[in-house]
């Protein structure tokens, strides 16, 4: 599963709480996937790094010790695209530098080599990247490899071949190097980066000249104090920059007395005609639509039939129901008066089922 890409349950807190078992159960087991991809990311650290994520009802809590304010920015950033978004509470702190009291002169130490880090991405066959090298520490592995998986296309495989060596030095190309090799990846083919010594290279192949003027410019920077800078970079009408698709995550539930919607729609016809559904059933001072439009979301071919869906469940069960697909899985819960009605609802899922989705299926007859 990419990580990048549980977007929605964090922000309904208020939503799934205590009243309800099986509502009680969806939002412990929506945060364990969620803890899963932020595992996955390689944002939490053993206890010398300090950082540490937890969820107490769907909000991801941050807590743990930066240098500075441009660490910590980096890393919500990395959290956002691990879990998608939602709501986040940062508790991180940033250390002052504490001036260090003049000591007297310590005898010479002798002198200790330090080896500069090494590192290469590059295609290791049709649907694979590879990322070998040597590098400082299992951090900064771990951030090359989650900025290269979080973007990577469907389909292709991020093999790690990186290995980790305290001794290697951590120049300031380290830092920056996770956000290039994310951008690489997700706008070139054939994307390569290199990087030896003093020496670094940087190719790749797309249809998008703003994107390869940019990606120039930023290696340019980032290596500029480099003896050698090779810039393989090429325009080819050809060859369009890869698309990866995101999972749907999509939810429909009660909220402070209304109708809460959240989640990532492909286009903007079918976000339109999911609201137009809920405001059918639900006057429309009672529905909350905070979905979005992502592009990059898979377009399900069921997707045409889920505003018959939603309206279905409002009008049978009203605002108490729920929908909320995640991970492959669609679960409905709430009250529905009869069973031919909960029958014809049922049958509205037969193409979701059919496309390989797990259906779990908690709707109750109301007495």
């Amino acid at each position: 599963m990419k990580a990048s890409l549980f977007l929605i349950l964090l922000s309904i807190a208020v939503s799934i709480g205590a009243g309800m078992a099986g509502r009680e159960r969806h939002r412990v087991a929506i945060e364990k996937r969620l803890m899963e991809a932020v595992e996955s990311s390689g944002i939490i650290v053993d206890e010398s790094g300090g950082i540490a994520v937890q969820f107490d009802h769907l909000t991801g809590i941050v807590t743990g010790t930066v240098h500075t304010e441009e660490e910590r920015a980096g890393l919500l950033e990395r959290l956002s695209e691990a879990i998608g978004a939602g709501r986040l509470e940062d508790r991180l702190v940033i250390l002052e530098m504490e001036p260090v009291a003049a000591l007297a002169p310590a005898p010479a130490a002798p002198p200790r080599t330090i080896l500069s880090p090494l590192f290469r991405l590059e295609k290791g066959g049709d649907l694979i990247l590879v990322l070998a090298g040597t590098v400082p520490s299992e951090e900064i592995k771990s951030g090359f490899l989650s900025a290269a998986e979080r973007v990577a296309p469907e389909l292709f495989t991020v093999e790690d071949r990186m290995r980790v060596d305290p001794a290697m030095s951590r120049p300031d190309w380290i830092t920056g190097t996770p956000d290039l090799i994310a951008k690489l990846v997700g706008r070139m083919q054939d994307p390569l980066l290199t990087v030896d010594g003093k020496v670094a290279a940087i190719g790749g192949a797309s249809d998008d000249r703003e994107a390869l003027e940019s990606l120039s410019a930023e290696f340019s920077v980032l290596f500029s104090d480099f003896d050698s800078r090779a810039d393989r970079l090429v325009y080819d009408a050809a060859r369009p920059a890869p698309v990866p698709e995101l999972p749907l995550v999509f939810y429909m539930g009660p909220w402070e007395g209304k109708v809460l919607f959240e989640g990532s729609i492909p286009t903007a016809p079918q976000l339109k005609e999911i609201v137009s559904a809920a405001t059918g059933a639900r006057h429309e001072e009672r529905i909350v639509s905070r979905l979005r439009v992502s592009p990059q979301t898979v377009a399900e071919p069921w997707l045409s039939g889920l505003p018959s869906l939603v309206g279905a469940l409002l009008e049978a069960g009203g605002d108490s129901t729920e929908l909320i697909i995640v991970d492959g899985t669609i679960t409905l819960t709430g009250g529905i008066p009869d069973k031919e009605k909960k029958k014809a609802i049922l049958s509205l899922l037969e193409p979701i089922r059919t496309a390989g989705y797990t259906v779990v299926d908690e709707l109750t007859e109301k007495p």
